[in-house]
Parts: C-alpha cells; structure tokens; sequence
C-alpha cells in the first residue's frame, strides 16, 4: 500500500510537469541531422520540440535503466568479507584525545 502512494506522489508530478512541457512547446523544431548542410531536407526532421524532449527523456531512461543493470566488473560478484574479531575476543578501545588532532 505505502509503495502504491510513492508511485502516485512521485508520478503525478511527473505526468504534471511533461503535461506542462508539451504544452508550452508546441511549436515546430526541425532536427538537422547533416551538420555540413543544416539547410538538406533529406536529413533533416520537423516535429513539435515537445516530441523531442519526450524522446530524449526516453532515451535517457533506457540508458540509465541499462547503466543500473548492468553488473560492474569483478567488484559486483566478489563476496562480502566480514572482519573477523581479534583473536582474544578483546574490543578496540577508542581513547579520546590520543592520537587525535584538535
């Protein structure tokens, strides 16, 4: 129940705020894919600008949902190791003021 009304706190405003950017750039953006001759209309792509910036989001979710998935190296699959205590069973004692820089 708790995670089904963090999904709706986090995602209303979400939803609210694209809404908001959809709205406010609806104006035609055109996406120049050749950067020698901007003006080529064979590679170049007019859509409203919000339709970009919900790609690029897309994009970027995908990649970082890809970033997080993935394993990172040898330090992701090495066991934890704990400390083991000290052979006596004795505790560190922490002294203050000895060793230490005021």
């Amino acid at each position: 129940m708790i995670m089904r009304i963090l999904k709706l706190v986090i995602l209303i405003p979400v939803a609210l705020v694209l809404i908001l950017l959809s709205v406010a750039n609806r104006h035609a953006a055109t996406l120049a894919l050749n950067p020698f001759e901007p003006a080529d209309q064979a590679l170049s792509l007019t859509l409203p600008f919000f339709i970009f910036l919900l790609i690029a989001v897309m994009i970027g979710v995908v990649i970082g949902s890809f970033a997080t998935c993935t394993p990172r190296g040898a330090t992701a699959s090495a066991p934890v190791t704990r400390r083991s205590k000290p052979a006596n069973g004795a505790r560190r004692r922490i002294v203050s003021g000895v060793g230490s820089k005021t």
